[in-house]
């Protein structure tokens, strides 16, 4: 879940997670948690959320009220939703969340200050070695990489090719205040128009990854350039949060310990193939990239190149495919 207009507010105190602890024909429940707080005694989470708003669709918004529940982790409190509309490229509804802690007698004045933004149910995971949005596979598709002052104005011509936007967090700065605003306005632009953004990150940038795309919908995936990156965002990781891919050289066999990686992001050489190690595939899904080209024909052209070498190496039909194809290496 995620916001429109202006930032995401976190809790004056703590730490806000969020998580769909159901979702089926009968609607969706949503856990908020407040965790971290010096003393939950006495606390309780209040407040409200509302929805949906959609940027392409008009639908009588429902205003539900937070009910609290007990938690091991913190203050928690949960929302049912009966007839939820998830978000998607085709259509991304938002749901505004109000809330506040109430009681306990270790909150001051400022600990009280209302908290929240816009979120979103988005239907997003891993099944087998597909990505699945909304119940259907999802072929994630994106590149160039670019800097976050640059990736706002590639938004409407990545949405005309249903590509992503992919944001290269180590040409910018996230922990400035500057980077850390153009970042937020790109991905509430990207959450109301519908355009997934993918941001490659090294391990000095982990931290501001994972606080920044915690509440954005279409901050759907996030890649480690290595193994160190991938161990550092893993620790901060929350359920509302991107998943998470690995880069690994196509040059070599599959590894066999790829650690938290939801899904593997092979890097092919300019006019190379991968090692052939890597047509048995991987329990993950895999992501080709490599670098060069402004458009949808790069990603064409890599998908078109790892065909011809799937047929001449093993014959027509393989047991898997190729989860996406960017450009960004």
């Amino acid at each position: 879940m995620r916001p429109a207009v202006g930032p995401f507010r976190p809790p004056p105190t703590g730490r806000l997670l969020m998580k769909a602890i159901r979702d089926d024909a009968f609607g969706a429940e949503v856990l908020f948690v407040v965790e971290g707080l010096p003393s939950s005694a006495g606390m309780r989470l209040a407040g409200s959320l509302r929805g949906p708003d959609c940027s392409r669709a008009t639908t009588l918004p429902v205003t539900v009220p937070l009910q609290p529940v007990a938690s091991g982790r913190g203050v928690a409190a949960r929302a049912v939703l009966t007839e939820p509309a998830p978000w998607t490229p085709e259509l991304p509804n938002r749901y505004r969340l109000e809330a506040r802690l109430d009681g306990g007698d270790a909150l001051d004045e400022s600990s009280r200050q209302p908290f929240g933004g816009w979120i979103a149910l988005r239907r997003l995971g891993v099944r087998g070695r597909s990505f699945w949005l909304d119940g259907r596979r999802f072929v994630l598709r994106g590149g160039p990489a670019f800097a976050v002052a640059e990736a706002t104005a590639s938004l409407a011509a990545a949405r005309s090719w249903n590509h992503a936007v992919i944001v290269d967090a180590d040409r910018s700065d996230l922990a400035s205040a500057g980077d850390a605003a153009a970042m937020e306005r790109l991905l509430d632009a990207a959450d109301r128009d519908g355009t997934f953004v993918v941001v490659v990150f090294s391990a000095r940038h982990a931290a501001s990854v994972a606080a920044i795309t915690a509440f954005h919908p279409a901050a759907a995936f996030a890649i480690a350039r290595d193994r160190e990156a991938a161990d550092a965002f893993a620790p901060l990781r929350v359920p509302s949060g991107p998943l998470v891919g690995l880069t690994i050289d196509g040059g070599f066999p599959p590894p066999a310990d790829v650690g938290s990686a939801d899904f593997l992001v092979v890097r092919v050489s300019a006019g190379g193939r991968p090692h052939d190690g890597w047509l048995g595939g991987s329990p993950l899904p895999l992501v080709a990239c490599r670098a060069g080209g402004a458009d949808s024909e790069t990603c064409d052209g890599l998908q078109a190149t790892l065909a011809r070498w799937a047929v001449e190496r093993a014959g027509p039909v393989l047991p898997w495919d190729w989860s996406g194809y960017l450009a960004l290496c």
